[in-house]
């Protein structure tokens, strides 16, 4: 009865063994292959009965994925120490006709009732799939990152009390904080600076409260080293289950350079137009699409006896070179005006003379014409 029910159970654990998912290969204590189970088979190449007795090497082909070296056989360690090993990152098991398989696997000492090893069990599993998944994930948060450093943005999140509880790495880049400065006790609201803080954090909290999400809001925070950083701020709000906030998440993309850029523009254009006011000349600018006057300087509104936002939108020709109407020598006849005698209508309808000088500009895809003029009546 014994023997019977030993052999019954041999039975079971063959049978157990042929059908789970796992590759499963048993070694003698001499390393050589006693038998495979059915994942073995398939993801090896070899049948049972052609592996028996071969070494486990030929069988049991494994490299390295990324430097392609022949990867240690770790049935050779447990049958000299007894004990478990389990196979390195990035293996990658070589099938009887070249196929590849990124594998995970384990290996163990066989006992007998004594303690002695008489043997070892390989158990391996096919994760080329998993890999490749993991691979497109490394790959994405690559590209996230290295967009991220480029643009200088950093991803954040925070409680309900407006408490940091996740920072990106590159934070530090924009502000010289470290993620885990911030997230030891500061509040977003800490970082802004000192005189408006009570504000703005008023502002944010109203937005809080009504659960609602924002974006590109420009705003000052103070760095590590007390620098004053202009971020765009977007978020959305982080919901409980039972619809509470939790927090918000969002991100800070370091618009610095840009507001500096946008403040030497005002800067230039303040003096150009400071320029432009004081000068004797009239200069308008047209836009060659339809003709209208796109801008114009006091002096040549002055000159037409009108104020400068009632010239702005007119078409040119109702008071530069009426006469020319529809032939245009630089947008109709393709000239060019240098210091040539024109003529200038003013409100009241009196004809004077002008001295016009013209240049074409591109500017943000559109055509112009810049016109300056001077009175010659006089």
């Amino acid at each position: 009865e014994r023997t019977t029910a030993l052999r019954a159970n041999e039975a079971h654990l063959s049978a157990t063994l042929r059908s789970i998912g796992d590759g499963v290969i048993t070694c003698d204590p001499e390393g050589r292959v006693a038998s495979l189970n059915g994942t073995a088979e398939i993801l090896t190449g070899w049948s049972g009965g052609e592996a028996a007795g071969r070494p486990l090497e030929e069988v049991f082909r494994i490299i390295n994925a990324e430097t392609r070296e022949i990867a240690a056989n770790p049935v050779a360690r447990v049958l000299k120490q007894g004990v478990n090993v389990d196979l390195a990152d990035h293996t990658a098991l070589i099938a009887r006709d070249g196929s590849e398989h990124r594998i995970s696997d384990s290996c163990a000492p066989i006992r007998d009732a004594s303690g002695a090893v008489t043997g070892a069990v390989l158990v391996f599993r096919d994760v080329t799939e998993e890999y490749g998944r993991r691979e497109e994930l490394r790959e994405s948060e690559a590209r996230f990152t290295q967009l991220a450093e480029q643009s200088r943005t950093f991803v954040w999140e925070v409680d309900a009390d407006g408490l940091y509880t996740y920072v990106s790495h590159v934070v530090e880049a924009v502000l010289g904080y470290r993620p885990e400065e911030l997230i030891a006790g500061l509040h977003f609201y800490d970082l802004h600076p000192e005189e408006e803080r009570e504000t703005f954090k008023a502002a944010a909290f109203r937005v809080f409260e009504r659960k609602e999400s924002f974006v590109t809001l420009e705003n000052i925070v103070v760095s590590k080293d007390g620098r004053a950083i202009w971020v765009s701020t977007t978020g959305i709000p982080l919901l409980n289950a039972d619809g509470t906030l939790r927090g918000y998440r969002g991100s800070d993309i370091d618009i610095t350079d840009r507001k500096r850029m946008e403040e030497q523009l005002r800067s230039t254009l303040t003096r150009i137009n400071s320029i432009l006011s004081s000068i004797q000349s009239g200069v308008i600018l047209v836009r060659k699409r339809d003709r209208v006057i796109v801008d114009a300087t006091p002096a040549a509104a002055d000159m037409v006896g009108i104020s400068k936002d009632d010239l702005i939108g007119k078409v040119c020709n109702e008071h530069i070179c009426p006469t020319e109407a529809g032939k245009c020598p630089v947008f109709d006849l393709g000239k060019t005006v240098e210091n040539e005698e024109r003529t200038l209508k003013t409100a009241e309808g009196e004809l004077i003379p002008i001295l016009k000088t013209t240049a074409m500009l591109e500017l943000e895809g559109d055509t112009f014409l810049l016109e300056s003029f001077v009175d010659i009546s006089r």
